[in-house]
């Protein structure tokens, strides 16, 4: 399932809006309540004037609860940056990559 600038619930006082959430599938399509850390598979950010927020402070939280994955497409730079294996306050791989923009008509 996937979330659009949806909220995810890390705990009674973390409910940050991620711009796309890869949820695990759940039969009421989480109309009952939001996502919380168990049911994140991935977590994506298009970051713009929201990069320093994401960089430090969503980084922290979404390792700390242990999202498996959170990217961080920086639009300024045209990079993606992958965080995988959370532990801790950070993530154990970070990976980053050029992205390749083309025009198609």
């Amino acid at each position: 399932m996937i979330g659009i600038q949806s909220p995810v619930r890390l705990d009674e006082n973390n409910e940050p809006e991620s711009d796309i959430s890869i949820l695990k599938y759940r039969a009421d399509f989480y109309s009952q309540a939001h996502p919380g850390p168990l049911d994140l598979l991935a977590i994506i950010e298009a970051a713009d004037s929201s990069l320093r927020h994401d960089r430090q402070v969503k980084l922290l939280l979404y390792a700390y609860y242990g999202v498996p994955e959170y990217w961080i497409i920086d639009i300024a730079t045209k990079q993606i940056t992958v965080h995988l294996a959370p532990v801790g306050k950070g993530f154990q791989v970070n990976r980053i990559s050029e992205l390749e923009t083309r025009l198609y008509c």
